[in-house]
């Protein structure tokens, strides 16, 4: 169980523009911190670092409470529940991947269809200028 938070500390975070709200048991941050986190945590930094970097003091929260919100997240990215913008030439997740070529199949299913549509209709087009040919010679 994670320890309560002492005044000084709630003070401490209260002041961080990462956390949007505070309690002896609780934290909430912010959108941006959960963008900078994301950021951090992909090019390589470790849980405690990137706290740290974003002006949070690991010895403030605590191992627990930093791992809490670790599991938080690889809950929220693995289900797709952040909407973390994507900046040019970044890969796609596996989500955004999976929609998009779930579209594309939707587009070359129609094209098939256009084209089997056209192909009988010229089929046909054929059949009855042939027909229209022998009936006049």
């Amino acid at each position: 169980m994670m320890q309560e938070l002492n005044p000084s500390e709630l003070s401490t975070l209260r002041q961080s523009p990462y956390v949007e709200h505070v309690t002896p048991k609780k934290i909430i941050y912010g959108a941006v911190f959960e963008r900078e986190y994301h950021r951090l945590i992909e090019t390589g930094y470790s849980i405690e670092e990137s706290f740290e970097f974003l002006g949070l003091d690991p010895k403030i929260l605590g191992k627990d409470r930093m791992k809490a919100y670790h599991r938080r997240y690889n809950h929220r990215l693995a289900n797709d529940l952040m909407h973390i913008p994507q900046a040019a030439g970044q890969p796609l997740t596996v989500s955004q991947e999976l929609e998009a070529k779930t579209h594309r199949i939707k587009l070359l299913e129609q094209e098939l269809e256009f084209l089997k549509k056209k192909m009988q209709l010229t089929h046909q087009y054929k059949q009855l200028k042939d027909s229209n040919n022998t009936t006049s010679d």
